[in-house]
Order: structure tokens, then C-alpha cells, then sequence
């Protein structure tokens, strides 16, 4: 939460993803009940990789709110209902092409099938969970809680000035690219052949090979 105010420089805008991370949370486990799993290794390594993914929809959201209140004068009300509507599509399709990346895990044949189809199912009901509470809850309590007139602190002050010299950095970077294209689409299908080469070489196994300890007697 911390990082998060840093950047959202607010404690009303704070306390939006305090409140859909711990409800995504709970709504997973309630989940995991439902498909009868329970809570292991593999469920919480889930977890832990699904806390990004649940902050990042809330947070995608409630940005998109904040700026159209600052940049176009909007009403909370009607910043949430315009902002969440605005990039629902992308929230949506990024769950959808999250979900169809790990949900064929639970259909593998033999061990890893085993092994993986808890940490895949978990993962794809946290996002799920998180995008419903990012386009219903997220703009709801954004309607209640954000102000017009809220000024953001020194620190995010100082953050978003890094972050836009960055984005000034890259536009520099990417005009460059856009000048000298067909030498930078040379190199990077020279470095896909190098990665499918390199992958050709490398050893495969089941697990990683344990180095024993050195032991004394």
C-alpha cells in the first residue's frame, strides 16, 4: 500500500485498492472451497503471483478515473461510470488472455497436470474475481470517496515528474527506432533465432539437479 500511495499520491485514491485486494483475496478462497482445493504450496504461490495482477486491475481503473476528474473536469459519478466503461475491453481482455494462458495447465496428462492444476485454477479465479471488483466495486467507491479539488502530496509530485521524463525519454528512443525500423526488425528476429538456438541447446529434466552439501566427519 505504500508504493501505491506513493504513485496515486492520495489517501482517498489509497484507499480503494486497500479495500477490492483483501475482498479479491477472499472471494479466491471462497473459490478454492468451491472447487474443493485446498490451501498449499501451490495455491499460495498463486496467491502470491495473483496480489499483482488483482492490484493492477484496480489500479488501471482507478487511474483512468482520476485523470478524466483532473484532465476533463468530470464528476466522480460520472468519471467512474465514463473511465470504467472507457477501458473495460482492456481489463477484460487482459484477464481473458491471462486465464487462456494458465488454465490449459489443469488439462496436462501425468504429474505436472497434478502438480499444476490447483496453482492454475487459483490463479485464473483471482483474476476473474479481481476484474469483476475492478470494473463494479472500484468505480463504485471511486464515485463516494474521490474529490474534484484533491491535491496530490510532494512525493508523488516528485514521481510523477520522474515518470514523465521517462515517457519524454521514450518517445526520443521510439522516434529513433521508427527512423532506422528495418535494421531494428533485422535484429530482433536475429535475436528470436538465437533464442530458438539456444533453446535447442539447453538440458532438460524433470526437476533441477540437487548439489549436495559438502559434509564433515
Amino acid at each position: 500500500m505504500v508504493a501505491i500511495f506513493i504513485f496515486l499520491g492520495n489517501l482517498r485514491t489509497t484507499l480503494i485498492p486497500a479495500v477490492t485486494v483483501p475482498i479479491a483475496l477472499i472471494g479466491t478462497f471462497a473459490a478454492l472451497a468451491a472447487l474443493g482445493f485446498t490451501i498449499n504450496l501451490l495455491t499460495l504461490l498463486a496467491l502470491v503471483l495473483a496480489i499483482g495482477l488483482i492490484v493492477d486491475d484496480a489500479i488501471v481503473v482507478l487511474e483512468n478515473i482520476h485523470r478524466r476528474m483532473q484532465e476533463y473536469g468530470e464528476t466522480a459519478l460520472v468519471a467512474a461510470y465514463r473511465g470504467s466503461r472507457q477501458i473495460a475491453f482492456a481489463v477484460i481482455a487482459t484477464t481473458l488472455v491471462l486465464i487462456a494462458v494458465f488454465v490449459p495447465l489443469s488439462f496436462m496428462q501425468g504429474d505436472i497436470g497434478r502438480l499444476f492444476s490447483e496453482f492454475a485454477l487459483t490463479l485464473a479465479a483471482a483474476v476473474s474475481i479481481s476484474t469483476l471488483l475492478a470494473l463494479t466495486l472500484t468505480p463504485m467507491m471511486a464515485s463516494k470517496i474521490l474529490k474534484r479539488d484533491m491535491h496530490e502530496g510532494r512525493i508523488a509530485h516528485g514521481v510523477h515528474r520522474a515518470l514523465d521524463a521517462s515517457r519524454a525519454a521514450y518517445r526520443r528512443m521510439l522516434e529513433r527506432v521508427l527512423r532506422w525500423r528495418w535494421p531494428v526488425m533485422a535484429l530482433f528476429f536475429a535475436l528470436i533465432g538465437a533464442m530458438v538456438w539456444l533453446n535447442a541447446q539447453l538440458p532438460r529434466e524433470y526437476t533441477p539437479r540437487r548439489i549436495a552439501a559438502p559434509s564433515s566427519c
